[in-house]
């Protein structure tokens, strides 16, 4: 029976890194007997589109009947196919998702990161990539996160399933894709392999006075669009230990917060020798007032098109 290895994120951990590799090296994984299909994908590097499609899907429309044989005439030739989309976290009937997936034998692959430095992770994306504008801390006490619940749920409807802890620490080689590659069951060697390399991390964190500013941004009533993510995710890049690097934390906050999310990171205990506690204490603040009106200018003069005033991020303040 064929095998469809599904790669479900979750968020923020290591997706955008393991799919540009895959998406870099699909025609190298071909030629290994793997496929990573463009069904549902396209010309994007990962999965999206078939991970919203299938988010409600219906399950007797022509396009649903027709996606699923457009899956199979892909994959004839191939016993192995992946398929990436940290979206199929968001899939709320996954009944439909296992009858689309019918044909193969479904194993289910998640990665989890320690509820402190997924939640600081999450809140900095979410920031980035919409009208987000509450605090951390408030944000953070109104997300509701469940693992185990999450992981329930996908282990009813998978034939097997691999949870798994994301820190670079607990990762095989130190690699999400080493790692991947090898929890998946797939009897591949990357440095051996040919695989093109990827130069960068594909997706950071905005951080610092950088995600200051976009939090000013939402809450002056400034609309998001992906070419601001774009822009905002290349500063980042470039100025990794300014607006890269996490923001601050207050050690208080993050004892209540994991306290609040004990159980999360009990579940993850169970699947991994030592849950790494990072320290937020000495990362950025948010804002760092001593370079802030610095940090802004440069920040703003980086984006041009959108015309913004200094003195409007200045003169507001976060609560």
């Amino acid at each position: 029976m064929k095998k469809v290895i599904l790669h479900i994120g979750r968020h923020k951990s290591g997706t955008s890194s393991l799919q540009g590799f895959l998406h870099t090296n699909s025609d190298i994984l071909k030629n290994m007997g793997v496929l990573y299909p463009n069904t549902g994908r396209g010309k994007q590097v990962a999965h999206h589109r078939l991970a919203s499609f299938l988010e409600r899907p219906e399950r007797d429309s022509k396009e649903y009947q027709q996606l699923k044989a457009q899956l199979k005439r892909e994959v004839r030739n191939f016993d192995n196919i992946i398929i990436s989309s940290e979206g199929f976290q968001n899939c709320r009937d996954l009944d439909g998702l296992r009858d689309f997936f019918s044909d193969y034998h479904l194993h289910i692959v998640v990665y989890f990161r320690e509820i402190l430095d997924y939640l600081q992770s999450a809140y900095a994306q979410r920031v980035q990539n919409t009208n987000e504008s509450r605090d951390f801390e408030l944000y953070a006490e109104q997300t509701q996160l469940n693992y185990q619940a999450f992981y329930n749920r996908w282990a009813e409807i998978a034939d097997s399933i691999s949870a798994h802890y994301f820190h670079r620490s607990a990762l095989k080689n130190q690699d999400i894709i080493d790692d991947f590659l090898s929890i998946s069951g797939l009897d591949l060697q990357k440095p051996e392999s040919g695989f093109k390399q990827l130069e960068s991390e594909s997706n950071p964190s905005i951080g610092g006075n950088l995600l200051y500013f976009k939090l000013q941004y939402n809450r002056l009533g400034y609309s998001s669009d992906a070419p601001l993510y774009r822009r905002l995710s290349k500063i980042a890049t470039t100025n990794k230990p300014l607006f890269a690097n996490g923001f601050f934390i207050a050690d208080s906050v993050a004892t209540k917060l994991r306290e609040l999310y004990h159980d999360n990171n009990q579940f993850l205990s169970n699947r991994c020798t030592t849950l790494i506690m990072r320290d937020f204490a000495d990362k950025p603040k948010c804002p760092n007032t001593a370079t802030l009106e610095e940090d802004l200018e440069t920040i703003i003069q980086l984006i041009p098109e959108k015309k913004l005033l200094l003195s409007k991020f200045i003169d507001e303040k976060v609560e």
